[in-house]
């Protein structure tokens, strides 16, 4: 387990799927998501099993996030992780909503980076994410992510167009910001 200032990333379990699903078809949780369709039980039991596939791999690293009392709270992901080119894309998920602008997010995103620098030796750690999703740009900007570019008009989410926004942070930045963040467990 990795620990934050408020949140410990673990491994999924099997034992998550009932939380995730219920959330994960939130539709205000999906919309600033890549897909719209509803999830079943059965495709999030396979997501979870495959989490573990990707982790071995060392192509992608899921976590749930969870509260320190041991609640969870949501998702980490680095994936599209390149060991040749040291970068890899970040993708979370923080629900219920009651969750949200808890600073739960900006911690599980700082423990994150951190897992990949410290960890996995990554150079560079960069995301995504829809115009709208304003909550999301806020704890990105707080964990030292920069913008990089827009893609102009790339989606088509509630009856127009809209542009996707990218960000990314370096190892040497992430270290100067956060230098406080061992990942381990208090003491």
């Amino acid at each position: 387990m990795y620990y934050g200032k408020k949140v410990i990333l673990r491994s999924l379990e099997l034992e998550d799927v009932e939380f995730i699903t219920k959330n994960i078809n939130d539709i205000e949780i999906r919309r600033t998501m890549g897909g719209m369709d509803p999830m079943s039980k059965e495709q999030e039991i396979q997501w979870i099993k495959n989490t573990w596939e990707w982790r071995e791999k060392g192509s992608s690293y899921v976590f749930a996030v969870t509260t320190h009392d041991g609640k969870l709270i949501g998702t980490v992901s680095l994936f599209a992780v390149s060991q040749l080119h040291q970068h890899a894309e970040l993708g979370i998920a923080i629900y219920p909503r009651e969750n949200h602008n808890q600073g739960y997010g900006t911690d599980a995103i700082i423990t994150m980076c951190g897992f990949g620098f410290l960890y996995k030796n990554l150079n560079s750690i960069w995301l995504k994410f829809f115009e709208f999703n304003e909550n999301g740009r806020r704890a990105y900007e707080k964990a030292g992510f920069t913008n990089l570019s827009n893609e102009r008009q790339a989606i088509y989410r509630e009856g127009k167009h809209q542009d996707i926004l990218r960000m990314d942070i370096l190892k040497l930045e992430w270290m100067e910001k956060f230098p406080e963040y061992k990942l381990r467990p208090p003491t």
